[in-house]
């Protein structure tokens, strides 16, 4: 039995006080791959309605006056200016495309009713990799385009046995085959959980690119990132168990549930609504800092119930003619109404920025260090606050003790009913005449008693972080009468979730896309909260309905704990392809299979279990997905976590490599190693570093705004004894300042791909392989201390990050390849550093830790080589590359 499962089957027995049965991890991601016939064309296809027909002959005129014709007709056959006046040639068999940009279309007409994804029209639209020199740079589709024939497409399409199905919000996207939950063929995917993204601009639908993109660049803008929005529709869906849904993530505990699948889009104005008007709302609650100040039973004079403690953002709501006003307080998001669809977008903000209400900052009284090791209240300098001390101190030692050999180490952890990490590093003093001053406790270790005692004011900080859903209503449309009733019309419709969660660093890449380098990663993991089986957050009202909640505990559905299942259709039983080794088009990922499903506390999401001052007990019932046991603010974990060997892979930024020695180890393991290298530009150039002093680079801050470690040889010594390697102090190092100063520069990392990130990670595994002593990654002692990537190993390498005393250059001055290094690789340098020892910190508050062994691994994706790294007299001196390690 895997640890996992052992635990969660242990927990739900023990007789031990206090310890809650924990949600049940999703197994490695699998796929349900069972094919169907998805091309047939319907016995019948009904007439679309008078508007939405309207809106798809629009669109084909359009896309034959700016170039689609000459495209389709080359490629399949179909005749887009023959369709325009004749309906046969939409649902008439086409030939199979030819064309490369097609090759992950499994349809076989221009139109298939129903089904987006195999008609060949919306698939040239929504697809990214579809770019035909014959269209002109404006024919490409809006969103309101795609919405108009997703409508179209829907509404000639009676779906069987309909008076089984639900009518539900879902969030939707259109992927390529490998983002898909069948891997088969490009395909719509959905998830009744939808994740937007906070940022500080807004951003627009670029059509070309298929993408979100940012709005506008001003030149005051300091590191601009467009804020993400998410896109949620109302679908008929029907309820399958678990053996018959397609979906990414299975947990060993699905056959207790069912599984929400949409089958058939609706539209206002639709034949499927009779005519109504689709109302898309929403509900949206920022609790975060009322719950620090509940768990710490602390108010300072501040009304809880208020901004910036409690935020909530909702929409109106018409009921009994009457119109109910919402208590919404914050424009935490906005909602933009298309005929089928709604895009929820966070408001645009700082990252972060300083809380106060009523002309006075937010704050709290930090209280004294605890010295204990399964109790602490500081991870570094930061508070630590746990709702249930000694549940974690049991799960501590179960999670990080007791099966520590494991594959998961921090997967256990306690429900969040509250911010488990705050920062407490900007002190609010009052002078005699009760004015404040903002007093920072962060870059100079001078501040490090000050933090440990306590008993000072810290203000808060807000970062836009929320959850919330989206849900709809079906408005009366007093044009349209005489239309059918229909037997979903009755049914409630159920909302969705909607997680607005922090930025986006690696919009290129998800957990999934490294699942098979899961053992990289001491702590966290690639899981995704698309295996997560838990409800939505039964304090959510519905939007205009403050009385009642959005997830209510009681009566809940067969599929209330699946809705963070990113679901399919069955993969096409026709052609089907799939798909290795290209490019990710488009950046969506606003699903649910992108987020992590590893809550320590969480990165996206984490989960809660009673409100706060309250014992609900812990009923599997009582706990829901939430925000507010994210860091306070997000940046405050994300620091702890990157430097965690980024433990939410494809979320996390790892920055591990800028602080090790530093990190606190984990009791038997050993300090979180780097899994996911990044490079020495990704984590800023020192001014001190060869790359600046010895090879003219321009100093940089990195994505996070500090800058990563380099190698210093100290003249006043004489052999290896004088490396030593500069770097970072995480205790010292503050990511909420960073953000405050605009030094979070996520472009650094906007632009890796999965299939970069994965080479990276491969030479990581084999040049340790390569190193004396060998091992695993996620328990290797080396220190990635330099990475670079060369362009062509034939030419050598810069070797930025090498001093030049160190040799291996050749006459021009660029560092020698190995014999047999032909092709582009990488240069990655490791400091063996198995017990840091005496460190010295030098002016500017950064430290310095001599090192025995310094290794140099080359590598050009066949084979990787090592050589020993000692200072010379000669830059020039050749250096003793040992055998090739084959990859």
């Amino acid at each position: 039995m895997k640890r996992r499962e052992f635990f969660r089957y242990a927990a739900a027995t023990t007789a031990v006080p206090g310890l809650a049965a924990l949600p049940s991890p999703a197994s490695a991601q699998t796929w349900n791959t069972s094919a169907l016939d998805r091309t047939r064309l319907p016995a019948s296809i009904p007439p679309a309605a008078p508007a939405l027909d309207a809106a798809f002959r629009d669109l084909l005129a359009r896309m034959d006056r700016l170039g689609w014709s000459p495209f389709l007709l080359s490629v399949a056959g179909f005749d887009l200016g023959k369709a325009i006046s004749s309906e046969g040639e939409l649902f008439r068999e086409l030939p199979v495309p030819t064309d490369p940009a097609l090759s992950e279309f499994a349809g076989r007409r221009a139109i298939q009713p129903g089904d987006p994804a195999m008609s060949l029209i919306y698939h040239v639209l929504a697809a990214s990799e579809v770019l035909p020199e014959s269209v002109a740079p404006e024919g490409y589709a809006t969103l309101d385009m795609l919405d108009a024939l997703e409508n179209y497409i829907s509404d000639r399409f009676d779906p069987p046995h309909a008076e089984d199905l639900v009518p539900a919000v879902f969030a939707y996207e259109y992927r390529q085959a490998f983002k898909t939950p069948h891997r088969m063929h490009a395909d719509m995917a959905y998830a009744r959980t939808g994740v937007s993204r906070t940022g500080t601009l807004a951003s627009e639908f670029d059509p070309r690119r298929r993408e979100y993109s940012s709005a506008s660049v001003g030149e005051e803008v300091l590191n601009p990132c467009p804020v993400v929005p998410a896109r949620f529709g109302l679908f008929l869906a029907r309820p399958l168990a678990h053996g018959e849904a397609n979906r990414i993530g299975i947990n060993s505990i699905d056959d207790r549930y069912e599984f929400l699948v949409p089958v058939c889009k609706l539209a206002s104005g639709g034949r499927h609504l009779s005519g109504r008007t689709i109302r898309f709302t929403q509900s949206h609650r920022d609790e975060k800092l009322a719950r620090l100040m509940h768990m710490l039973e602390q108010d300072q004079g501040f009304d809880l119930n208020a901004p910036p403690f409690l935020r909530v953002s909702m929409s109106a709501a018409e009921a009994s003619g009457e119109r109910i006003l919402a208590p919404s307080n914050s424009a935490l998001v906005s909602l933009k109404a298309l005929r089928g669809a709604g895009i929820l977008s966070p408001t645009p903000a700082a990252i972060v920025s300083r809380a106060s209400q009523e002309d006075r900052r937010a704050r709290f009284k930090v209280p004294a260090k605890k010295d204990s090791t399964l109790n602490s209240n500081r991870r570094y300098t930061t508070m630590k606050l746990l709702d249930f001390p000694e549940r974690e101190g049991i799960d501590f030692i179960l999670s990080d003790f007791i099966f520590g050999g494991g594959r998961y180490t921090t997967g256990f952890r306690s429900p969040r009913n509250g911010p488990v990490f705050v920062n407490i590093r900007e002190e609010i003093r009052l002078d005699d005449e009760g004015k404040e001053q903002a007093v920072p406790l962060w870059g100079d270790p001078a501040h490090f008693d000050r933090i440990e005692q306590g008993d000072y004011l810290a203000g808060l900080f807000l970062d836009g972080l929320c959850d919330g859903c989206v849900s709809a209503e079906l408005v009366d449309d007093p044009i349209q009468t005489g239309n059918a009733e229909r037997s979903w019309l009755s049914k409630d419709i159920l909302p969705a979730i909607s997680i607005v969660a922090a930025p986006d660093f690696f919009p290129r890449f998800d957990p999934i896309d490294l699942k098979d380098y899961d053992h990289f990663f001491l702590e966290g993991g690639t899981e995704t909260a698309s295996g997560l089986r838990l409800p939505g957050n039964p304090r959510v009202p519905l939007p205009g309905r403050p009385d009642r909640s959005a997830f209510p505990i009681e009566q809940r559905p067969k599929s209330a704990e699946t809705v963070t299942a990113t679901v399919s259709a069955a993969p096409c039983a026709g052609r089907t392809r799939r798909a290795e080794g290209y490019a990710r088009h488009g950046t969506f990922n606003t699903l649910t299979d992108t987020i992590s499903n590893v809550f320590a506390p969480g990165w996206d999401i984490t989960y809660s279990n009673t409100p706060p001052g309250a014992d609900t007990g812990n009923r599997r019932e009582d706990r829901y997905i939430a925000t507010f046991g994210l860091g306070s603010p997000f940046p405050e974990d994300m620091k702890l976590c990157a430097a965690a060997n980024g433990m939410w892979a494809g979320s996390s930024p790892d920055a591990s490599r800028t602080y090790y020695p530093g990190i606190e180890p984990i009791k038997l393991l050993g300090r979180p190693p780097t899994a996911v290298p990044l490079l020495d530009e990704e984590l800023g150039l020192h001014p001190d570093s060869p790359a600046v002093k010895e090879h003219g680079r321009d100093f940089c801050f990195g994505w996070d705004g500090e800058q990563g470690p380099f190698l210093r040889l100290r003249p006043e010594e004489s052999g290896e004894s004088s490396i030593e390697v500069d770097y970072a102090d995480i205790m010292t190092a503050d990511y909420v300042q960073n953000a405050l100063e605009g030094r979070l520069d996520l472009a650094r990392l906007r632009d890796l791909s999965h299939h970069e990130a994965i080479a990276r990670m491969q030479m990581l595994g084999n040049s340790i392989r390569a190193l004396p002593r060998g091992g695993r990654v996620r328990f290797t002692d080396m220190w990635l201390v330099s990475a670079e990537k060369v362009e062509d190993w034939s030419q050598g390498a810069a070797a930025y990050g090498v001093p030049a005393a160190l040799g291996g250059r050749s006459a021009d001055g660029r560092f020698s390849a190995a014999p047999g290094m032909l092709r582009e690789g990488w240069l990655f340098v490791f400091a063996h550093c198995p017990d840091p020892g005496p460190r010295r910190r030098s002016s500017d508050g950064r430290l310095r830790q001599p090192i025995q062994r310094l290794y140099a691994c080359q590598g050009d994706g066949r084979a990787v080589r090592q050589t020993r790294l000692r200072p010379t007299a000669t830059p020039a001196v050749q250096l003793d590359w040992g055998r090739p390690v084959p990859v």
